[in-house]
């Protein structure tokens, strides 16, 4: 899917049974890096990606060429416009956009999935307060928020941009990546003007929402009454915060400048870690019981026992699992002292919705508890 900046959404269909998207559910904004090997695919190098670009192309040069003889007035028109919706239109059409918010989105938030990234940007401010050795999208320049008439003036070309296809739009992006550092004062200005300039409350798509991105210190500085007058506005704020790590050690590795004492307060205390397994190239979750002290020593610790039997990657294109061996995880995870379990029951795995294979069928739900329960008051009674 191309965006109105001209990124695009890759979608693919994989072991859940579904589509799911590079952006959204396996979010990864830093398409690709080192240590992140498997995400290094290119689909515009897939042959069937580029099929389907080129068919948009073959489409539109189709449409131009019926004739209009006899044809209803509204779908004339309705082919009309589409008609115009070449490649090179597309192109010019997002030069104009990076041009009326002065310079280009590198990354949405991930939050922005709930609308499939049909988000109007609205930047309100530039640069970042960090410069994190991990990012991808280092900013050259300081944070620095825009100016109330930077903003003003924004509206004014983004509504004639969109012009009737507002309709269409029920979210605003308040960019770029640090943008809740811009102040509690310019921050509330440009969401009530753009809410109001872009009619999000009349759109067809209803709940209508607003994104923007924080970090640990613009949160800790936001303060209550932000949050508070954010909360009173007539859309749903998401709010994504890079927290990354309550770890000294972590936080240098990433060479993010952060004390872990500022990240604690920020709510990280309120996290919990989950063990969901980790997959080592051979079509199995593993889970190295060694690591569940280690991580309790930082937050309460889960574990997702089903996921951690799945099967992924297997040759039918299904992920597999091992349904069998749930309660023998789920025995060594409360040995161990994690201090809660995740698990997936269906009373049909077979016909589950997804990740069927390994799931527990509902009637021994009660059995399993019940063990799990005596073992827990065993561990417990130990000295």
């Amino acid at each position: 899917k191309r965006t109105d900046g001209n990124d695009w959404v890759f979608y693919s269909t994989g072991g859940y049974r579904g589509v799911i998207d590079v952006l959204g559910e396996y979010y990864r904004p830093c398409l690709p890096y080192p240590s992140n090997s498997v995400w290094e695919y290119d689909p515009f190098d897939d042959r069937n990606v580029l099929n389907a670009m080129e068919a948009y192309a073959e489409l539109v040069a189709y449409l131009q060429a019926i004739p209009p003889n006899g044809m209803p007035s509204g779908v004339r028109h309705f082919l009309n416009l589409v008609g115009t919706h070449t490649a090179d239109a597309l192109g010019n059409k997002s030069k104009k956009l990076r041009q009326i918010i002065q310079g280009r989105i590198s990354v949405l938030p991930p939050d922005t999935r709930h609308v499939d990234y049909n988000v109007i940007p609205l930047m309100i401010a530039d640069g970042c307060l960090y410069r994190c050795g991990f990012c991808s999208f280092k900013s050259r320049q300081s944070f620095s928020p825009r100016s109330k008439k930077n903003v003003r003036e924004q509206i004014r070309q983004l509504r004639t941009f969109y012009g009737p296809d507002l309709a269409n739009y029920n979210a605003v992006f308040l960019g770029n990546h640090d943008a809740l550092a811009a102040g509690g004062e310019l921050i509330c200005s440009a969401a009530t003007a753009a809410i109001s300039a872009f009619e999000l409350e009349v759109s067809y798509i209803k709940s209508p929402t607003l994104y923007i991105f924080a970090s640990v210190d613009s949160l800790l500085d936001a303060g209550v009454p932000l949050l508070q007058d954010l909360n009173r506005m007539p859309v749903y704020t998401y709010i994504n915060i890079g927290l990354e790590s309550a770890d000294e050690a972590t936080l240098t590795d990433l060479n993010k400048p952060l004390e872990v004492q500022k990240v604690k307060d920020s709510g990280s205390e309120k996290a919990w870690i989950t063990d969901r397994g980790t997959m080592f190239g051979y079509q199995d979750m593993i889970v190295d019981f060694r690591g569940i002290p280690e991580m309790k020593e930082f937050a309460p610790t889960v574990l997702d026992i089903t996921h951690s039997l799945q099967q992924p990657n297997q040759s039918s294109g299904v992920t597999g699992g091992k349904p069998e061996l749930i309660e023998t995880m789920a025995r060594a995870g409360v040995a161990v002292g994690v201090d809660g379990l995740f698990l997936e029951t269906h009373f049909d795995p077979a016909n589950a919705k997804s990740d069927g294979a390994n799931m527990l069928d509902l009637k021994y739900l009660e059995g399993l508890l019940t063990n799990l329960v005596a073992i827990r008051k065993t561990i417990n009674g130990l000295k």
